[in-house]
């Protein structure tokens, strides 16, 4: 299985586990509908250096994202995990995450969009090191009923900014002119 490139295990609603896979030239992997599967780290841990879509998606009994080192990681769908309370930082999409609260400091660099629309419970934005998300060119946080700041983004290649309906938004960072010039908001 060492030349394998996608892998899908896509709506097995009855799988337990996964046994370990070396998988050294896998570049996406889809786990998503698996309803009975609680991890997966046996299958991404350490053999996936060149992952570069991992989608995850509906994961109802998933509370905690294992730390993992995918270094090639350009789109990570969390799409609906509705119980994931807490992850790593090395995210990319958490689209409908309601008890999500916070995110920790996000140091991604090939990351081109980060999207946290729909989580619910979200308050602050994650602290961003400083260049490591000079690619993002898409930022959704729509419908973050709870989200209070976003902090001053100096996102040199962002495109589109998305923070409608963040009701309680109370501060609204300073950003580079460059950057508003070419926005999408």
């Amino acid at each position: 299985m060492d030349k394998l490139k996608i892998l899908n295990v896509n709506d097995c609603q009855k799988l337990r586990s996964i046994l370990p896979l070396k998988l050294a030239s896998l570049e996406v992997l889809d786990l998503s509908y698996c309803d009975s599967l609680d991890n997966f780290s046996p299958v991404v841990n350490g053999f996936l250096e060149k992952l570069k879509i991992f989608r995850v998606k509906s994961f109802n009994n998933f509370k905690f994202f294992p730390p993992l080192n995918l270094i090639s990681l350009e789109e990570l769908d969390l799409s609906n995990c509705d119980n994931l309370v807490n992850f790593p930082a090395m995210m990319v999409e958490f689209l409908g995450c309601r008890k999500l609260s916070s995110i920790p400091p996000l140091k991604l660099g090939s990351l081109e969009e980060l999207d946290l629309s729909f989580c619910d419970s979200l308050e602050n934005f994650p602290l961003v090191v400083d260049g490591s998300l000079d690619k993002l060119k898409i930022l959704n946080v729509s419908f973050c009923e709870k989200l209070k700041s976003i902090p001053p983004l100096k996102f040199g290649s962002l495109q589109k900014l998305d923070i409608s309906h963040c009701d309680n938004l109370e501060i609204f960072p300073p950003m580079v002119d460059a950057v508003l010039g070419k926005l999408k908001i």
